[in-house]
């Protein structure tokens, strides 16, 4: 809106209209808002956060008059009011010494982007409300550390804007103490955890408890602690705790007993693991009642049953000049049985064993063993000739006839080619190959009891003729027959690639086989991709049998390359590469993604006991794309493990990582995330012990005055940190300045400051020191100027400038 009054002068005669006009302080020329001459109140047309002079000029029927400008620049944005009052307002963690404060932001900003906030304290003895920071939060959370053990407390927060404050929003009276939960432990298994021999056994437990639970785990009746092993792993969290066994046996069976400990009391949980194998030797096997053609045998069960019931046992024989094992019987359920049809004047060994209803054990049978010498001859590109012999243990029973198989050196199954040859048709002409093909085969015998166990060929052979070659020797010729081929890796795909099917983040490409594949069949294609931005080739894809796919993980807005490779038994081939490709974005504007940078001077601000403060610096680069949130990780000094401090993305550039144990010393780092994904971690913080810091001082320091000295005197903080106080450092404020008045740290708590200058006005202040570190400074002291009564003191020091 802009206004004006009508001119003292109207230059003898009627006003016939205003004219108002306006530019920008980068502008030169003026622009024309309005010369309707009724109006004395005109709104203009502006755009708002631009600046803008405006002049208004009064025009009779002589002509037009001087023009009246603004003399400053007007900004165009809206009023700002008042905002809303936080939301939520709520303690959400007591320490020993803290309170931990959280909010959320108001409903209704007053047309103000600044917030801030304003916290307070008050102890229910005082009467006045004290401000617990300097400035203004942006957070909506706050660590509230200077509190006094068993004192009670409120808290108030109120919004602050450009256009004014908020009303106060007060929490509850609470009683800061340090709180104590006893611990709480439970195994998530809902019942015996059943497993078998060779697998892994896995054990998590949820644990909490306040402070931090010590956990350990024990198996059985045992007391001593499972410690890490080649076997064995471990690992313990803020809140959880696992236990890993890799190679299952037997007697890892049992129960494992996990328990938490803290100041608060004892908690334990039990977790049953069952590991199944295979049944153990049956024992004191005896033969009785012995006859002509008959006996009985007689054995006890075996001590370990494998983890399951035994539901059978087989009983073998064995004639002791044949030396063959034939079955008797493989369904006895009682730990005795008749053995019949036995040959008088014989001599017999028996054997039993267990079975259970998870694993069987190998059971011998009277089947045939493998054929012996199996190998290929006279290979050509469709047939091969077998030839072996006959197996070494026939079963006790005559070979009835032999099963021959070939398979494919890139397929997994067998195809059949004589179901019953005949023992006289060896050997054996195989036809129907593939030429260039390689093949294995294999040959069973089979007899009474069944098929025997199979032999295979140690060696591949290819389907492909021989080669004659003629030498010559001393006028002499010889024909040699050498059977050879040529073995390459492939030629490369041929192209050219299609790109089709193009989103944001996926694509489909297609290609050729290669005209040479090497001698031997193309088993698989590799898939690389390319960033043009970065340069780097990475595998795509690295299994894939047809020439085609569909490629997923792809950034929108990149551009990419791709590049093919054939795969044949002997080796990879040179690539195939493609054209570049863009993929799609979800706006017509090309927009090149990367992760962002590391995040810079990551540091820790604040130590406590369990929570420290860190904070950093925004990355250099966010890689094309706004950073939307930041990744925090912790480690301990004896830990190679980083774990995550934050369970959501955090959006300042300073979190409180809370949940720490007192006394252990831990490092920080920090990952920036955008659209593209998450980048390098910061470099990681120095070690911080996890240790109250030392407290402020109680009193100002301050005694007797005269014109060129002071003398101070101060008391013990109420809090030393955990650790004695080593000594104090002594400053003044000069001309907007902290000097240090002594160089190395007073044990006495009194102190004479000379050299002032008459007339001067000084502010004092005292630091204590620990092992860990200086504390926070006391209050300054009120401004004090030198002059004169005296004064008296124990320590002399000259002030250093």
């Amino acid at each position: 809106m802009v206004s004006w009054e009508n001119p003292e002068d109207n230059g003898g005669t009627e006003i016939t209209q205003y004219t108002v006009e306006c530019r920008q302080p980068s502008q030169r020329g003026w622009t024309v808002v309005s010369n309707d001459w009724t109006k004395r109140l005109i709104k203009a047309p502006l755009t708002e956060g631009c600046e803008y002079f405006f002049r208004v000029s009064a025009e009779n029927k002589i002509g037009v008059g001087p023009s009246i400008e603004t003399k400053s620049p007007v900004l165009a944005v809206d009023p700002i009011e008042k905002p809303g009052e936080p939301i939520d307002f709520h303690i959400s963690e007591i320490g020993k010494t803290f309170c931990f404060l959280k909010w959320k932001k108001p409903d209704y900003d007053g047309g103000s982007r600044n917030i801030g906030y304003h916290i307070e304290k008050k102890p229910k003895e005082a009467e006045e409300w004290e401000r617990i920071h300097k400035g203004a939060i942006k957070e909506t959370y706050f660590m509230a550390d200077r509190c006094i053990e068993n004192q009670i407390y409120q808290f108030r927060v109120q919004t602050k804007n450009e256009g004014g404050e908020s009303n106060w929003v007060t929490t509850g009276e609470v009683l800061v103490k340090e709180q104590l939960v006893e611990p709480e432990v439970k195994v998530k298994l809902e019942a015996t955890l059943v497993v078998r021999a060779g697998d892994s056994i896995a054990i998590e437990a949820a644990v909490k408890g306040k402070p931090q639970p010590d956990v350990k785990w024990t198996k059985d009746e045992s007391t001593d602690e499972i410690k890490k092993g080649p076997r064995l792993q471990l690992e313990t969290g803020v809140d959880f705790s696992k236990l890993l066994i890799t190679g299952a046996r037997r007697t890892d069976s049992g129960k494992y007993i996990i328990t938490a400990s803290n100041s608060a009391g004892t908690s334990s949980a039990t977790g049953t693991v069952n590991v199944l194998d295979r049944p153990g030797p049956v024992r004191n096997l005896k033969p009785s009642d012995i006859t002509t053609d008959r006996c009985s045998l007689h054995w006890d069960v075996p001590e370990d049953d494998g983890g399951c019931d035994i539901y059978n046992y087989i009983i073998e024989k064995c004639e002791t000049k044949r030396g063959v094992w034939s079955v008797h019987s493989n369904a006895v359920i009682t730990n005795k049985a008749k053995v019949t049809r036995l040959i008088e004047g014989n001599e017999y060994i028996f054997r039993v064993r267990a079975e259970n209803k998870m694993v069987m054990p190998f059971s011998p049978t009277d089947t045939p063993g493998p054929v012996m010498n199996l190998e290929a001859t006279d290979i050509k590109q469709t047939s091969v000739m077998l030839t072996w012999n006959p197996p070494e243990n026939n079963g006790g029973s005559e070979v009835i006839h032999y099963i021959v198989e070939k398979r494919e050196i890139d397929r997994k199954t067998w195809a059949t080619v004589k179901t019953e040859l005949q023992p006289d048709k060896i050997p054996v002409k195989v036809s129907g190959l593939t030429p260039g093909t390689e093949y294995y085969f294999r040959v069973t015998a089979v007899n009474e009891y069944g098929s025997g166990v199979p032999k295979v060929t140690p060696t591949s052979y290819l389907a492909s003729d021989p080669v004659i070659l003629l030498l010559s020797e001393q006028k002499k010729s010889k024909n040699y027959l050498v059977n050879f081929y040529i073995a390459d890796i492939p030629g490369p795909p041929e192209g050219p690639v299609e790109i089709s099917d193009i989103d944001s983040d996926a694509c489909s490409l297609s290609w050729n086989k290669p005209l040479e594949d090497g001698g031997s069949n193309i088993t698989n294609y590799v898939i690389e991709k390319c960033d043009v931005t970065r340069g780097d080739w990475v595998t795509a894809l690295s299994s894939c049998a047809k020439t085609s796919c569909r490629l997923g993980k792809l950034i929108p807005g990149k551009e990419f390359v791709f590049r093919i490779r054939a795969e044949n038994r002997f080796g990879v081939s040179d690539p195939l590469q493609s054209e570049r490709m863009v993929a799609k974005t979800d706006t017509f504007l090309l927009v090149l993604l990367d992760v962002p940078s590391e995040p810079l001077n990551c540091r820790v601000n604040k130590t406590n006991k369990d929570c420290m403060f860190v904070a950093w610096d925004k990355p250099e680069t966010d890689g094309g794309s706004p950073i939307t949130g930041y990744y925090i990780e912790r480690k301990e000094r004896n830990s190679l493990l980083w774990v995550k401090a934050n369970d959501t993305v955090v959006r300042t550039t300073e979190y409180p990582c809370a949940g720490l144990i007192e006394g252990l010393e831990y490092t920080f780092r920090v990952s920036a995330i955008n659209r593209a994904g998450q980048g390098k971690p910061s470099k990681k913080t120095d070690f911080v012990t996890a240790r109250t810091p030392v407290g402020e001082l109680i009193d100002n320091p301050l005694l007797d005055v005269t014109k060129n000295s002071v003398s101070l005197v101060w008391t013990r903080p109420k809090n030393d940190g955990g650790s004695k106080i080593i000594g104090y450092y002594v400053e003044a404020m000069r001309e907007m300045k902290w000097n240090k008045v002594n160089r190395k740290p007073l044990t006495e708590r009194t102190l004479e400051v000379t050299g002032l200058t008459e007339g001067v006005e000084y502010d004092f202040r005292v630091t204590a020191v620990n092992i860990a570190g200086l504390g926070k400074p006391s209050e300054p002291s009120a401004s004090t100027t030198a002059q004169n009564p005296i004064s008296k003191s124990q320590t002399s020091v000259h002030m250093i400038t």
